[in-house]
């Protein structure tokens, strides 16, 4: 089967954007199913930085930079992908998992080292008893491994779910006021935020070390042009120590992860 494959961003600014820096994540990647034949990526303004790399798990990355004021930002990927049948593994045909997971620790082979790295926790989110409660009813004794991932996967789907259809429904609801990096001033239309953190910072939401900090002061202030300025809600499209919705993604990045460095950037 052949695709033509066509994806568009656009992003509109209210005001003019002097410089940014961009890394996309549009060209498919080659794998054993799958043949991109065809790639090209449109910019416009065009960039006069382009470079192009791979990830560590070998997926294509492309950076740009664009270094001149500009009220709007196109990225357009053209692509066509050939995709060839894929006959998945009988499932019950594969080792138990406990087979699997004692064979790895002795493991020094290519294919065992390139699955041994995803045993470890990641920056984000770490094994604890929580995690391991959950997974546990899918993961019985002896039972194939390839079983037991299909059923947490299927869990997971069915659970979590609900959770991200009610901030699907949340999204057509919010007013065209509310969309943005943050809710007035200056922030540049997106879809809308799915973290938001309440001022002042009481009950659970509680964090003085973020809302005190003079990092995110000092951001505040240059965004708005003036240190006179009551924040009341702060919304955005990444989590932050404190935000609603946290807990649904926390294996992302957190927003303004410099706020923990001991030299404050200059805005």
């Amino acid at each position: 089967m052949r695709y033509r494959v066509r994806h568009t961003t656009t992003y509109a600014y209210s005001n003019p954007v002097s410089v940014c820096h961009n890394e996309l994540h549009l060209c498919p990647r080659q794998c054993d199913h799958q043949t991109c034949s065809f790639h090209e990526l449109l910019l416009f303004p065009e960039a006069p930085v382009v470079s192009r790399s791979m990830d560590y798990f070998g997926n294509p990355v492309t950076f740009f930079t664009l270094q001149e004021p500009h009220r709007a930002l196109t990225m357009t990927a053209n692509s066509i992908v050939e995709v060839t049948p894929f006959e998945a593994p009988p499932l019950a045909a594969s080792a138990a998992w406990e087979d699997v997971r004692n064979g790895l620790r002795g493991d020094r082979s290519a294919e065992g080292l390139e699955a041994v790295q995803f045993v470890f926790d990641s920056p984000y989110v770490a094994a604890d008893a929580e995690l391991l409660a959950y997974a546990a009813p899918s993961f019985t004794p002896r039972r194939p491994l390839l079983e037991a991932v299909w059923d947490l996967t299927e869990r997971i789907h069915a659970e979590f779910l609900p959770m991200l259809e009610h901030v699907r429904h949340r999204e057509h609801e919010l007013g065209h006021d509310e969309r943005g990096d943050i809710r007035v001033g200056c922030g540049r239309l997106q879809h809308p935020n799915r973290y938001t953190m309440q001022w002042p910072w009481e009950g659970g939401l509680a964090c003085p070390e973020i809302a005190e900090h003079p990092t995110l002061l000092a951001l505040l202030e240059a965004y708005w042009e003036t240190d006179d300025f009551l924040v009341t809600c702060l919304h955005s499209n990444t989590p932050y120590p404190g935000s609603i919705h946290q807990n649904w993604h926390r294996d992302a990045k957190a927003m303004a992860a410099h706020v923990a460095m001991e030299r404050v950037p200059h805005f």
